[in-house]
């Protein structure tokens, strides 16, 4: 699916995020802007590619770790996350907190009623999560996706992971462990980009 258009809803709340530019430990959460020229030429280059990530003018925001481009909230992320926010409903279980961009999107839901997100790093949590320290409905934990234990007998409706900072054909066996682990936990789970890792391992998208 490609996204062609040009300007930015700032309103919705994938775009308008609680969190500012700042750094802590080995974390910066940075502003970057793409220009009408930089995004036709993104774009142009992704077409010829037969890629389906592509990028549109505006402002947006990005978190940095360790050197490395966790997350943003070009279109193209935000796009990625359409069929778990569709899916969201009852109790979220969301391993990876990024920019809190999809905890955004799916706090609007009425029939959400509580999510539990598990971020390993404290610098992360002190630069995004201390922004929902008031929600009711969110809960943000400490730990590691591949070794933190769910309590005794709970259970989700929705489990989402979204621990790494690209999409590469090696993730697959990683989201593999994670499907493992908390699949008799959830009634739906899926991975960050985990169609397109598919792609690639069939040898890219032509």
């Amino acid at each position: 699916m490609v996204h062609h258009t040009t300007k930015l809803d700032t309103t919705k709340p994938e775009y308008n995020l609680r969190v500012q530019e700042e750094e802590k430990g080995n974390c910066k959460i940075l502003p970057f802007s793409v220009s009408e020229d930089d995004a036709k030429s993104v774009n142009l280059r992704a077409m010829m590619q037969g890629d389906m990530r592509t990028i549109c003018a505006g402002t947006y925001w990005k978190l940095i770790v360790d050197g490395l481009i966790m997350m943003s909230n070009t279109p193209s992320e935000v796009l990625d996350l359409r069929e778990i926010v569709y899916q969201a409903k009852g109790q979220i279980l969301i391993n990876g907190l990024g920019l809190g961009v999809l905890l955004e999107m799916i706090l609007a839901k009425p029939e959400v009623e509580h999510i539990e997100v598990i971020e390993n790093s404290p610098d992360v949590i002190h630069l995004v999560g201390r922004h929902y320290d008031k929600e009711d409905k969110v809960d943000i934990i400490e730990g590691d996706a591949y070794t933190w234990k769910p309590p005794k007998g709970k259970r989700y409706d929705v489990v989402w992971h979204d621990i790494w900072p690209a999409i590469d054909e090696d993730n697959l066996e990683e989201m593999g462990t994670l499907h493992r682990r908390y699949g008799r936990r959830t009634y739906w789970q899926d991975s960050w980009g985990k169609l397109e890792c598919l792609r690639l391992r069939r040898g890219g998208y032509r």
